[in-house]
């Protein structure tokens, strides 16, 4: 579900006021995620990952971006880990690292250089 601004500010105003912040829906909180990280294209962010359709979420479920995984490896400790890449619904690649073995959340970070993420 994506909202515009005078959405997404109707309902930040909202969850911003303790006396209303009964009435605000998950669903609405999440959409109001989803608007504010598309527009304001952070630099950091935590997400959640769906491996079986590949994409960056909210807790929700509300669409964050594209994700591509690459090769999933053992850490010391017995973990599993999978580095990935993100392309969000903001324009913005982002990489990071799936804790498989904790959960299906990361946090990730833009790269540096837009042009060439790999780099």
């Amino acid at each position: 579900m994506m909202i515009d601004r005078k959405e997404a500010e109707k309902i930040r105003r909202r969850i911003n006021t303790h006396e209303e912040w009964l009435h605000v829906t998950n669903e609405e909180k999440s959409a109001c995620e989803q608007f504010e990280f598309a527009h304001s294209k952070p630099e950091r962010y935590f997400l959640y990952v769906n491996q079986q359709n590949k994409l960056a979420t909210t807790w929700m479920g509300d669409k964050l971006g594209a994700v591509t995984f690459g090769r999933l490896w053992r850490d010391n400790f017995g973990g599993t880990r999978i580095p990935i890449t993100v392309l969000g619904i903001n324009g913005v690649r982002y990489h990071g690292t799936c804790y498989t073995s904790a959960g299906e959340y990361v946090r990730i970070t833009a790269y540096k250089n837009q042009s060439n993420p790999e780099r």
